[in-house]
């Protein structure tokens, strides 16, 4: 069976698929999710892409047993930060399905996704520094969320946070109960859908530039304006407007 499923669709689905683990990433994981999120990204039908954990967390990242018996090494994180990439870049809109534990390298998928919706019990942390490890590239991910000073807490002393504080601090965008957690899943990832696409992956990808320097995003602004306003979907938005305005 497959660790990572993936469900094609105007909506599709990456479901992380190893719940008598928590859903906790070995070697098979990793390969199955870099497979998946390469299917997402040339998946023509996807516009948004929810992430989600079957069973009774989201994710509790590395498996201890199978690091504990020596069969991490490096090209595992390489593996790994390709994954990760993969759905940071590729040209969909991400939503991360958080609920219940979403620890370790679960914060980390969630970090490389668009949106986060949490569960209200969800329990979110990178607690790897407890086993002597460096929490991926969340320590490059999570202050551009949270800010240094509250990614240097939760970073070096591996404690956790409740959803509320999550969502206060900015690590989650929207929290909702376990009762309508599907039906506020399903809301996001529809209104992300209904948005205009072209525009939206243009914005998507000068955002994950925000930090660098001024004038080469300038430069890279200018002409991804100039491709959205050559889409059809502009085109389409100009001649409702129009027709808004004759209305009027």
């Amino acid at each position: 069976m497959p660790a990572v499923t993936y469900r094609p669709g105007r909506i599709a689905r990456i479901t992380l698929d190893r719940p008598s683990v928590l859903n906790a990433a070995d070697e098979a994981w990793v390969a199955d999710l870099n497979a998946c999120a390469d299917e997402a990204a040339a998946d023509p039908a996807a516009r948004v892409v929810v992430v989600e954990g079957r069973g009774r967390a989201f994710c509790t990242g590395i498996d201890l047993t199978v690091l504990a018996a020596g069969r991490i090494r490096r090209e595992w994180f390489v593996g790994w930060e390709r994954a990760l990439r993969r759905l940071e870049t590729m040209d969909r809109l991400v939503v991360a399905a958080l609920h219940g534990h979403c620890i370790g390298g679960g914060l980390q998928v969630a970090l490389a996704c668009d949106v986060r919706v949490a569960r209200d019990d969800a329990t979110l942390g990178l607690p790897a520094v407890k086993e002597c490890l460096i929490p991926g590239l969340g320590v490059w991910r999570l202050p551009r969320y949270v800010g240094l000073g509250r990614a240097k807490r939760l970073v070096l002393t591996g404690e956790t946070i409740g959803a509320a504080e999550a969502l206060a601090i900015g690590l989650v965008d929207h929290v909702a109960p376990a009762d309508v957690f599907d039906r506020e899943v399903a809301r996001v990832a529809e209104a992300l859908a209904g948005v205009a696409f072209a525009s939206a992956i243009e914005s998507k990808r000068l955002l994950d530039r925000a930090f660098e320097p001024y004038e080469p995003v300038l430069a890279a602004y200018l002409d991804a304006q100039e491709r959205a306003m050559a889409s059809p979907e502009h085109a389409a938005a100009m001649a409702e407007w129009r027709s808004r305005k004759r209305g009027g």
